[in-house]
């Protein structure tokens, strides 16, 4: 086997356990997004059950409640992302010198005659594969990303909240 071979095989696996790492950010960014979007709901109730019971002087409140609103949906907007991320795609695989999509390995295994002799057809396999692996995890990478910003709005209108309520604390009725 050539090195030229080897070093894509290397390259192949990697793009693997790239998927698997992009995947596992996603989960986890997936249960964090979904402990946080009902804190932040009870939360806005708290203050929604409150405003109906000021008569006059709901501004502040309502200003607070549409900074948890914001934050309510850029943690909804992140688990959104987040199961975009983790959706099931297909990957390409190299058997022998031929890729073959995911769904149908299974099937094409049986069927199929592996020719070792031809390394340059498994070079080209690979590179077909590599590249359209690598597409799917660029993806994936995106919505990860854009979770993780709704994520990252999200707790920022939580310290914009906790500051506000430090500073100037709303006095509710008893």
């Amino acid at each position: 086997m050539s090195t030229e071979l080897q070093k894509l095989k290397d390259l192949y696996d990697l793009e693997f356990k790239v998927k698997e790492n992009l995947e596992n950010k996603a989960s986890s960014m997936l249960t964090v997004a979904g402990i946080v979007a009902p804190l932040l709901f009870g939360f806005g109730q708290l203050f929604v059950d409150k405003l109906t019971r000021i008569p006059d002087g709901t501004s502040q409140l309502q200003y607070l409640i549409f900074t948890l609103l914001v934050g309510c949906l850029a943690c909804l907007a992140s688990i959104v992302f987040s199961v975009i991320a983790t959706r099931v795609q297909e990957y390409v695989y190299v058997i022998g010198a031929t890729t073959i999509p995911r769904p149908s390995l299974a099937s094409t295994i049986k069927n199929m005659v592996i020719n070792t002799g031809q390394e340059q057809q498994q070079i080209s396999a690979y590179k077909e594969s590599i590249e359209k692996n690598a597409g799917n995890n660029d993806l994936k990478k995106l919505w990860l990303e854009a979770s993780q910003w709704a994520f990252v709005v999200g707790i920022t209108m939580i310290a914009i909240i906790l500051t506000w309520l430090l500073i100037s604390p709303v006095k509710f009725p008893s």
